[in-house]
Order: C-alpha cells, then sequence, then structure tokens
C-alpha cells in the first residue's frame, strides 16, 4: 500500500506539473515579496495569545469521530526566531466536550519549550526531559522545529534560508475550506527541505501564506501529515497575523480524524523582547529512554511485561504463547519478543490480543509474523485492517467519488471553452487516481 501512495504522489506530480502547473524561477523573488506583503523582514519575535481546542492524538472513541477534543484556555505563545527558540503556556481541561467514555479531565497546566536542537516541558519550575519520541515516531526537538518553520513567517524565514527551495504556481479549482483559495485563484506552493524533513507552503494571490505542511515518522501511519491553516488576517503594527490557527494531524481518507486544534488568537505583538530560557542541564545531559523489557511473575504461566510507559502481559498456555497488546511501535514488540524467548523458549507466540485500537496500544502489532493471530474488538480490524484503499472512508472519499468527480468535471468541461485545457487536467488527473486504485 505504501509503495502503491507513493506511486500515485508521484504520478500527480508530475501530471499536475506537466499539464496545469508552471514552475516558478525566481522562488527567491516570490519569497520577498511574501515576506514584504505580511511584514516580516524585520520581524525577530512574536508574541500572542489565544483560546480554543486541541485533541489527543490517536485516542478516538470510535472509528466515525474526530480525535477526542478538549478545551484550551489561557494560550500563550512566544518565539525568538533568530535563537530558534519556542514556549508554550496554557490550560488545558475538560469543557464542554463530550466526555466519550473517560472521566473529565481535569484543569492541567502545560508548559512545552524548545531551545535550538534541545526540548523539553515544565511542571511548575521543574524542567522535564523528553526522553521518549512524540506518538513514538519522532523526537520532540525535531517536532517543535518544525512547528517554528510552518509558522506563516518562520515558513518564510526558512524558505529563504533553504538551498533547494523550488516553488510551482497553479490554480485551485473548485470549492476549499473556509478562508483558502478556492475557483480558480492561483497560489504558489514553495517547497524546501529542513535535515530529513520536508516543508511545503502555499502563498496566496495576496501574497499571505495560508497553508503550510509536514510530516513526519509515525507507526501508525507511517508518514503522519501535520498541516496548519491560517485564515482572518490582520495587520497589527504593520504585520499581518492569522487570527484563526486551524491544525490538522493525520489524513482523513485513511481515518476520519485529523483536527488537532483551531485557536483563536486574541491578542499579537511583535518584537518585543522574549526572555529565552537556558537549557538546563538535566535536558542537556538527557538522552532517548533505551526500549526495555522488565517481566514480573504474576502466576504460574503468566507474566506482567513492564519496563517502559506501556505494559503487556504474557500468558502461557499447552502448546503456544499469548501476548496482551503490542504498544508503541516495533522496537518495543522486539523487545517483547525477546524476553518472551527467555520466559518460555520453546513455544511460539500464537496471538496478540488488543484491548482496544488506540494508537499507544498497537503500534507494535506489525512486527509479529502472519502466522500470529491478533484478537481484538470489530473496530480493532477495521481500525487496522492493512487494505485501506478498499475501506471507508478512503473507498468513499477516494474511491467510488472518484467517477462522479470525472463526470462533473467532464460537464464543466463542456460548458466552458475558457477554462478546457485547465478542467481537462484535473479530469486526467482523477482518471489516474481511479485507475491506480483499480
Amino acid at each position: 500500500m505504501k509503495r502503491t501512495l507513493a506511486l500515485l504522489i508521484t504520478f500527480l506530480g508530475l501530471t499536475i506539473g506537466s499539464v496545469s502547473a508552471q514552475a516558478v524561477k525566481d522562488v527567491r523573488a516570490v519569497l520577498e515579496a511574501a515576506q514584504k506583503a505580511m511584514g516580516g523582514a524585520n520581524l525577530k519575535t512574536v508574541q500572542y495569545k489565544a483560546k480554543g481546542w486541541s485533541s489527543r492524538i490517536g485516542q478516538t472513541y470510535g472509528m466515525a469521530e474526530d480525535w477526542p477534543h478538549y478545551e484550551v484556555a489561557d494560550y500563550t505563545r512566544a518565539i525568538d526566531f533568530d535563537a530558534k527558540w519556542s514556549r508554550e503556556d496554557y490550560t488545558r481541561r475538560q469543557g464542554r466536550f463530550p466526555l466519550l467514555g473517560r472521566l473529565p479531565m481535569t484543569d492541567e497546566k502545560v508548559t512545552s519549550i524548545l531551545s535550538g536542537n534541545y526540548a523539553w516541558d515544565m511542571q511548575g519550575e521543574k524542567p522535564v526531559p523528553l526522553t521518549s519520541l512524540y506518538l513514538d515516531g519522532v523526537p520532540y526537538a525535531d517536532l517543535r522545529q518544525l512547528e517554528i518553520a510552518t509558522t506563516p513567517h518562520g515558513f518564510l524565514k526558512a524558505a529563504l534560508a533553504a538551498k533547494d527551495a523550488t516553488a510551482i504556481t497553479l490554480p485551485i479549482v473548485g470549492a476549499s475550506d473556509a478562508g483558502l483559495s478556492a475557483f480558480g485563484r492561483k497560489v504558489t506552493v514553495v517547497s524546501f527541505s529542513i535535515g530529513k524533513y520536508r516543508v511545503n507552503g502555499t502563498i496566496n494571490d495576496q501574497n499571505l501564506v495560508e497553508l503550510t505542511d509536514t510530516w513526519f515518522p509515525n507507526p501508525v501511519y507511517g508518514d503522519m501529515d501535520y498541516e496548519f491553516r491560517y485564515t482572518k488576517y490582520k495587520n497589527v503594527d504593520g504585520v499581518q497575523f492569522p487570527m484563526q490557527l486551524h491544525v490538522h494531524q493525520g489524513d482523513p481518507r485513511l481515518n476520519p480524524a485529523h483536527n488537532y486544534y483551531e485557536y483563536d488568537v486574541t491578542e499579537v505583538k511583535f518584537n518585543s523582547p522574549v526572555a529565552t530560557t537556558p537549557v538546563p542541564d538535566v535536558v542537556r545531559n538527557a538522552v532517548l529512554a533505551p526500549v526495555k523489557v522488565e517481566s514480573q511473575k504474576l502466576a504460574d504461566g503468566v507474566w506482567l511485561l513492564g519496563g517502559g510507559s506501556h505494559n503487556s502481559v504474557l500468558v502461557e498456555f499447552k502448546d503456544f504463547v499469548a501476548v496482551v497488546e503490542a504498544p508503541q511501535n516495533e522496537a518495543r514488540s522486539l523487545a517483547l519478543i525477546e524476553e518472551i524467548g527467555r520466559l518460555v523458549p520453546n513455544k511460539l507466540i500464537r496471538y496478540v490480543v488488543n484491548t482496544h485500537f488506540h494508537f499507544d496500544h498497537t503500534d507494535g502489532n506489525s512486527i509479529f509474523g502472519p502466522d500470529v493471530q491478533i484478537i481484538g474488538h470489530e473496530y480493532l480490524k477495521t481500525a487496522i485492517t492493512p487494505d485501506v484503499l478498499n475501506r471507508e472512508p478512503y473507498k468513499t472519499s477516494m474511491g467510488d467519488a472518484v467517477p462522479a468527480q470525472i463526470a462533473d468535471l467532464q460537464k464543466q468541461i463542456a460548458r466552458s471553452e475558457e477554462h478546457t485545457s485547465e478542467l481537462q487536467s484535473h479530469s486526467f488527473i482523477s482518471y489516474a487516481v481511479f485507475c491506480l486504485k483499480k
């Protein structure tokens, strides 16, 4: 499936580039024009306040819901672009969002800091090193650096500093989400690298950055899409800044859950002094926690497999063993298998039991071989089935709907000779999607 999707993306990129998109020769001129329009040429720091909601990624109640939301209050963020420093402070609480089977979230103060290549959180006055990976896939420092580079002004600064920035211009055909370019408006998409990560950004016909996007490793998605949508721009002291930030993590074609957070900005100021925090020694000296499994015998033939943030249970039967939970990632499952082999050396693992389908309980399933059966609720099968192209929501959104989309575009071609070539290109792209799916 990953190969099919990669081929599809490559094919569509070539098709768009050859038919409807035009390469930009002077990328720097495009970026400088956007920076001038947004008032960011001399921008060093930004500080803003906001309110809204955020989500628990990977913790959906069912397969038809979004990520579970919670209220975010008293949100503040400060960024020093030159120092590559960022700090977020907010209070999270349940608010009026549905519990979805959980106990109400109590008020919790959250502080997240980045300083160059170091990331940490705070509990009161105590710095807390981050010795695990975000969603068991990406280092927090990498993620928070990307979160600076995907802010509107951070994107332009990073793109101007990049040596491999490229760009294309193309029209947006049809409708789009509220506030984003639509119905023929032209945009410029700029793409560049930050280390091993790729960052894309969309600059609209008003020279405003309206969308940025990157992706990072994730045990479930492979590549987790991370998209930032910036709308409701306002001129504040000569600097354009979006007053609404809507962010996605996930892919709605594979799973309906993808809305990460939405903040409404209530106050913003620029180039005010930012009190950057020195990197604490406990953070500077911290390393990623090694993957280890510590076993504890609970009864004859039953062991708790701990040693990390998530646990498993091993149960021995006459001719085989079964494992309850394969959490976190493949590295954790490999360590589990090694410890199981030490505890019960002469019996094969026949079953892995997942209590539910959340990321942190199923991320390690893939390391167990085809002879190992996965046991769980019917939701689990829907959530982790490998045949994503033939199940919902992908089947309806990208499969069954494609013939109707082709027919609609063909009708538009018949009605409008002015945009014939453009619409034919999109019809061809849709047909290509359909053929690749088949």
